[in-house]
């Protein structure tokens, strides 16, 4: 039987599935969010629900010999939940360019493959963008007003690609929608837009949302390692009544990272709970800092000179780099306590078939889509030290 498009669609799942051509064809890591393991309990229903012990028994003490036993506490414990957010990621390919490899499954794949394969890398680039951010959706912010230009200068580029589509607020407002990137300078931290927007300084940019409705993105580090900054609620519970509820931030005040304020985050951390991370993570412009004022601590014993550095460590921990994470930031974390909770891990729709036809169109339609959410159980096991000088990169 020739290798039509009918005949092609049934052998789609197993050439771009989890672990197929895809996975082998395309650079897909992002460090962060390959380190989170995937949590044994997927949620049903609104959410996969936990309980958090916010207080114990605290009574007891020193007594006397005829004293009666005090009275016991009460343990308490408040719900959490963990509530799933979904992603897709379409991807089509016109008639015309399946009739160009029809009959030679080779050529067929080869026409299709970039379509895939593009796709998937913006998929787990975007979710590697997510689990660093707020849970709002917010990508960057715009640095210095913008009136009628197709010029934007924003905090950090790293995170905006090319031909992306953004969104722009000031506060609630909308002020533009649907932008396309024409192109980003991470260096400069300046993007091109395709059309000429106006913002105030501050905007915030974040993904089209082509409904305008209220999407709940990935609630990712900024907003569970936090005290109050980005909500005073994390999982539905209150971070104003139950403190140890709270990460841990330790404000830098715009100095450079030294290891006197490493091992200030470290006890810190040691003091409220008890615990020790167990990884550093940060981009690679603080681990610069960190190398500049290690370097002349460095010693050569064995006969050679050189200033690079394989494995990084502050205290025995290891530090880890992600080019996703902020340029003014540095995670103290215990990545064992983050999990993500998927309903649907990110894979190709196949119901209905891979490929689907458009009715009324010449086309089809397929897509990628993720379900689930990445969450931690003891924020006030981790630490992010905040507002550090920013080198340039």
């Amino acid at each position: 039987m020739p290798a039509t498009s009918t005949t092609m669609s049934g052998s789609y799942k197993q050439i771009y599935g989890k672990g197929g051509l895809i996975d082998a064809l395309g650079n897909l890591s992002h460090d962060l969010w390959t380190k989170i393991g995937t949590s044994p309990n997927k949620p049903r229903g609104q959410g996969f629900y936990f309980p958090v012990h916010v207080a114990g028994n605290l009574s007891g003490g020193p007594t006397s010999e005829m004293a009666p036993l005090r009275e016991a506490q009460s343990e308490e414990f408040v719900q959490a939940v963990v509530t799933p957010a979904k992603y897709e990621w379409s991807i089509e390919v016109s008639n015309d360019a399946r009739y160009l490899g029809e009959g030679d499954q080779a050529s067929f794949v080869q026409v299709v493959d970039n379509a895939f394969k593009s796709k998937a890398d913006t998929a787990m680039t975007m979710l590697g963008n997510d689990v660093w951010l707020d849970g709002t959706g917010t990508l960057t912010l715009v640095n210095g007003a913008v009136s009628n230009s197709t010029t934007v200068v924003v905090d950090e580029a790293i995170r905006v690609r090319e031909k992306m589509l953004l969104d722009g607020y000031e506060s609630s407002t909308l002020k533009f929608q649907g932008q396309q990137v024409a192109t980003v300078d991470p260096f400069t931290n300046t993007l091109i837009m395709k059309n000429t927007v106006t913002i105030a300084d501050n905007g915030i940019l974040r993904i089209n949302r082509v409904d305008g409705s209220t999407v709940v993105p990935i609630a990712g580090m900024v907003r569970m390692v936090d005290t109050t900054t980005t909500g005073t609620t994390y999982l539905g519970v209150s971070r104003n009544t139950y403190r140890k509820w709270r990460g841990n931030v330790l404000d830098a005040g715009s100095v450079s990272v030294s290891g006197d304020l490493l091992q200030q985050a470290f006890d810190r951390v040691r003091i409220i709970c008890g615990k020790t991370p167990s990884t550093i993570v940060s981009n690679m412009s603080q681990r610069r800092k960190y190398l500049n004022a290690a370097q002349p601590q460095r010693r050569f014993m064995n006969g050679t000179f050189d200033l690079g550095h394989d494995t990084l460590e502050f205290n025995g921990k290891g530090w880890m780099i992600d080019d996703k994470c902020q340029r003014d930031k540095i995670w103290l974390l215990d990545l064992a306590d983050f999990e993500k909770y998927i309903v649907r891990d990110l894979d190709v729709n196949d119901e209905g078939g891979t490929l689907k036809p458009v009715p009324g169109y010449r086309k089809a339609i397929a897509y990628y889509e993720f379900i689930g959410q990445v969450a931690c159980q003891n924020p006030y096991w981790h630490m992010q030290i905040s507002n550090l000088a920013v080198p340039s990169i």
